[in-house]
């Protein structure tokens, strides 16, 4: 598997992996360690990880050059690696991934998490943009098996695909873990959780601004990203606000279920937030907890027809209406939690996500 990220460990990487060794097969992981100060190699639940530490930032055009690094000293440990299909995490690893595969004769899965040339739309030169969505067009179709996390996404590759959600596994919350959460997050009030990426485009910021003059009302933070920095500032200047860090994976349902709503709005006017599915979604209804997500987005929509929490408009007036709705009408939470909950076990769950995984792969 190629990784443009340090593995620490990614959801969706961890659970495709995971399963792939359940079903027989040896897993090895080349990430990318932009920041430098992770272990270089390391063996987590039977997956080896190899990281490739050279530095870059995130969001710049300076990171194309880190990625070529990558690139280069990547193709060049393939070459002492015995495997039978590489497995591309995102856009930014397929160039490679078809190299690697090219010269040595090996099967090609493409994953792709998002719309590439629609997530980094904002933060390149217009000709890249639309450099990179020709190659998002085309470079798939030289793979052996694609991957979509979602109908809409796999929908502008112009190619077969198989549809993999970013559901969690169906499990029980750990009550006594959740106790701890809400131990540790000191959670007095209606909280409002997000843990995940710290980017922008996903209402964070709004949301600190909104939530510091709300009364009975707390918002809980966990992550890392570039807001990071912006999000400390922002707790440190309200008690309402609260900055948790990494989250291990582990403690991101507990988390989840310790609270009273999930942070899922999105900037509908970048296409790749209309069309995706973020983790944010499936651990809201997997931890039984309604979830907050953009009206018109394709999470939106499904938050209304599984009728698991609100669908807002981008906009803090909406969003500070749907928190007071749900802060004032328990019962109604309550019943959309259950409603998440039901889907998640009927529907959205990562067994009948594993089966499409393990499917695909024998296919190969």
């Amino acid at each position: 598997m190629l990784l443009t990220n340090p593995f620490l460990p990614d959801p969706r990487v961890y659970k495709e992996a995971k399963s792939l060794i359940k079903a027989g097969y040896e897993v090895t992981i080349f990430a990318w360690d932009r920041e430098c100060s992770f272990p270089e190699t390391e063996i987590l639940d039977g997956i080896r990880i190899m990281r490739f530490a050279i530095p870059s930032s995130y969001g710049s055009l300076s990171m194309v050059f880190g990625l070529r690094r990558f690139w280069r000293a990547a193709l060049r440990a393939a070459k002492n690696e015995d495997f039978d299909v590489v497995h591309c995490h995102d856009l930014d690893t397929l160039p490679l991934g078809l190299k690697i595969a090219k010269r040595m004769n090996k099967k090609v899965v493409y994953d792709a998490h998002e719309n590439y040339a629609s997530m980094i739309e904002f933060d390149v030169p217009r000709p890249i943009y639309l450099l990179i969505r020709h190659y998002e067009k085309r470079l798939p179709r030289r793979a052996n098996a694609v991957i979509a996390v979602s109908r809409p996404v796999g929908d502008m590759l112009s190619c077969n695909y198989t549809v993999v959600m970013n559901a969690r596994e169906l499990e029980e919350t750990d009550a006594d873990m959740v106790k701890k959460c809400r131990e540790k997050t000191d959670g007095n009030g209606f909280t409002i959780t997000y843990i995940g990426v710290l980017e922008p485009m996903r209402f964070l910021l709004e949301a600190c601004d909104t939530v510091k003059d709300m009364d009975g009302v707390r918002l809980i933070i966990g992550g890392y990203g570039r807001l990071e920095d912006d999000i400390k500032s922002c707790a440190y200047e309200s008690k309402r606000i609260e900055f948790m860090g990494r989250v291990p994976y582990s403690d991101v349902l507990p988390c989840t279920a310790a609270s009273d709503a999930v942070l899922c709005v999105f900037d509908p006017s970048n296409r790749n937030n209309l069309i995706g599915t973020p983790n944010k979604l499936f651990e809201g209804m997997m931890a039984g907890r309604p979830v907050l997500a953009t009206k018109g987005t394709y999470s939106g929509d499904m938050v209304e027809k599984y009728r698991c929490g609100i669908a807002v408009d981008y906009t803090p007036e909406s969003f500070r209406e749907a928190v007071i709705y749900l802060k004032e009408n328990p019962g109604v939470a309550e019943e959309m939690g259950k409603n998440g909950r039901k889907a998640a076990e009927e529907e959205f769950n990562w067994g009948i996500m594993e089966k499409r995984l393990i499917r695909l792969y024998k296919s190969l």
